[in-house]
Order: C-alpha cells, then structure tokens, then sequence
C-alpha cells in the first residue's frame, strides 16, 4: 500500500514535470510594446505627460484680475464690546 502511494506521488511529480517543461517550450511570442516605447525608455517624464489626459484648470484665467491694496488697519473693539449682556 506504501509503495502504491509512493508511485502515485512520483507519477504526479513526472506529470507536472512534462506539463511545465511542455508550456515552457510553447510558442514564444515577442513582448507587447507600447507603440513608442523605445523612444520613451529613457524619458520616463515624457511618457508620464503623453498618456496622462489634461486636467482642467482650477483658476479661472478668464476672470478680471483686481488689483493689489492693503487693507484698512481699523482697531480693535474693546473686549466684549458689542456683545448683549456682557460687560
């Protein structure tokens, strides 16, 4: 019974054996490339910018563009000043 044991693992071994050596010699195709990718290989940036879309812009360039004043120094109110029933 040992023995049968023992020749069964041994056939499954040889079997997977013959399936991996077999799929390994299959027809090996050339790797995918993409259309460009010899150009690309040493400018990684470049390739990054050509397959990522355009975001719009957050600011809108359209708008009228106001001008730069400093603001007014007013002072301080008085602490609880304008603040109903605290004095």
């Amino acid at each position: 019974m040992e023995s049968l044991l023992i020749l069964a693992a041994v056939a499954a071994t040889l079997l997977a054996l013959v399936l991996v050596v077999g799929f390994s010699k299959g027809s090996r195709r050339p790797p995918l490339r993409l259309p460009r990718e010899e150009e690309w290989a040493d400018n990684t940036e470049a390739m990054v910018r050509a397959l990522t879309p355009d975001r719009p812009s957050p600011i809108d360039r359209a708008a009228p563009v106001l001008d730069a004043a400093p603001v007014e120094d007013r002072p301080a109110p008085p602490s609880g000043a304008g603040r109903p029933g605290r004095s």
